[in-house]
């Protein structure tokens, strides 16, 4: 379920007002990663990407240069992070996290990278019930106390993840009336650009949300008006869910790690709106049915 290719978006800090030219940007292929990408490319920024292999390559604007290896390749981290200043560092679950992050956090080091920004997830807690959220926060740490310049970006989660959990137009999840404050990726790409690229933010976290708290079904409401189709949600039983989703070939051990966020919606805990999205970019966060016009066709090839 989760993997560890990076692509590389390079870019140098000017001494004279931090502005950003050359950026190393990990995850490229991901939600957020790709939106990093196209921001920075549409910016004027020059990109390399390092991917575990070149046909990863073809959903990236054909200015990218394209370099292969993974976290755990330190000699092509080495070829990747030369003369970059900057990176933007994803967030991935594996047994290892904390030796492949300290790969990229090394080599990074020693080629006098000034900023790492590290994509996370909201409040982040070494003492969480939540496995993931845990992670989130040993991955923080690591990165905080490298003695690199960080930047924190801590989204909830992704508008972007409704263009596949609605398989036939049902969501099934356990997260009972939980409310949760979605985002969507486009505003917390705009977050990195800005923390790779203006040295303010130096040393900062962003907890970053969405401009409200909607309930599953509310999604599923504000999702069937803004496309005029049928969007169903249906809350389930953790067991149930658990099993259903094994069956379709989840690990137990990521079907149990989910299961830890539902709990925390169920409880509130991913309930709160921040300010830090207009307070980076300077305009509000984009609304879910603002997104549900926007990939309207995407939303409807699950129905």
């Amino acid at each position: 379920m989760y993997g560890y290719a990076i692509v590389t978006v390079y870019a140098i800090l000017s001494p004279g007002n931090g502005e950003a030219r050359m950026i190393l940007v990990t995850g490229a292929n991901g939600n957020v990663g790709r939106e990093v990408v196209n921001q920075l490319v549409t910016a004027g920024h020059d990109v390399r990407a390092l991917l575990r292999s070149r046909a990863r390559a073809e959903s990236l604007p054909t200015t990218v240069e394209i370099a292969v290896g993974d976290f755990s390749d330190t000699h092509a981290l080495a070829r990747a992070l030369e003369g970059a200043d900057a990176v933007y560092m994803t967030s991935f679950e594996h047994p290892d996290l904390l030796r492949l992050q300290g790969n990229l956090i090394s080599v990074a080091r020693d080629a006098g990278v000034r900023v790492v920004a590290r994509l996370s997830g909201m409040r982040a807690d070494p003492e969480s019930s939540a496995a993931i959220s845990r992670n989130h926060a040993l991955g923080d740490r690591q990165l905080a106390e490298s003695g690199l310049g960080y930047v924190l970006l801590r989204p909830n989660w992704f508008h972007q993840n409704f263009l596949g959990y609605f398989p036939g137009g049902v969501m099934r999840l356990p997260v009972g009336a939980g409310r949760t404050t979605f985002i969507d990726v486009r505003d917390i790409a705009a977050v990195a650009v800005a923390a790779l690229t203006d040295r303010r933010h130096l040393g900062e976290t962003f907890e970053l949300s969405g401009p409200e708290a909607l309930s599953h079904a509310e999604v599923a409401q504000i999702l069937s008006e803004a496309t005029d189709r049928g969007f169903i949600f249906e809350d389930v039983a953790e067991e149930d869910w658990r099993a259903e989703t094994v069956h379709r070939g989840m690990v137990p051990d990521d079907a149990d790690a989910l299961i830890g966020l539902f709990r925390r919606i169920r409880e509130g805990a991913m309930a709160e709106v921040t300010g830090d999205v207009e307070r980076v970019t300077g305009r509000p966060p984009i609304d879910l049915a603002t997104f549900a016009r926007d990939y309207t066709k995407a939303l409807c090839r699950q129905l």
